[in-house]
């Protein structure tokens, strides 16, 4: 639990590992250079919910951890001089904490662009099945077209895993 990895088939280099502001997953992130030229990919696994008595507190709180997270992660793994893809396990939904955050410094979701009712995560409980969108792909549209995204339900995770092709975007007519 609470793994992180980045593979690539391409060479990767200026790899880094950022600590949690709140206590919990480091992100990871590396510069590939593959056909795009750099890109800078930083994986996230942000603070999930905590169980228990104070549950619902922690709920109303982890969209603030979030947002306090993905800055922190930002200004120590992002360089503003190459194009940046952030993706991971948020463990929050559209419109929340990170995303938000994320979307005003002009980052788009891949997921809500081409898959807006796609769901990622699965939980039993009891006879039904809780779904829903908690991993996400984020990128800067002006300087990286996502091709398309889909959600591949595969695996014995409770997360499954997102494709999202990124290339350059189409030259102006």
């Amino acid at each position: 639990a609470g793994g992180g990895a980045i593979l690539s088939r391409l060479p990767l280099r200026d790899c880094a590992r950022s600590r949690s502001e709140v206590g919990w997953f480091p992100a990871l992130a590396a510069t590939i250079e593959g056909p795009l030229g750099a890109v800078r990919v930083i994986a996230v696994h942000l603070r999930p919910a905590r169980s228990g008595v104070e549950v619902i507190a922690d709920l109303a709180a982890l969209p603030e951890a979030h947002r306090r997270e993905v800055r922190a992660h930002i200004a120590r793994l992002a360089d503003s001089s190459t194009p940046t893809i952030l993706a991971g396990d948020w463990n929050e939904g559209d419109g929340e904490g990170a995303l938000n955050e994320l979307a005003s410094r002009g980052y788009a979701s891949a997921l809500a662009r081409h898959s807006p009712s796609a769901t990622t995560w699965r939980w039993p409980l009891g006879l039904m099945m809780v779904e829903k969108r908690l991993d996400h792909v984020m990128y800067d549209p002006d300087v990286l077209r996502c091709v398309s995204a889909s959600v591949s339900h595969t695996g014995r995770s409770d997360h499954y895993p997102v494709v999202a092709p990124i290339a350059q975007p189409a030259p102006p007519p």
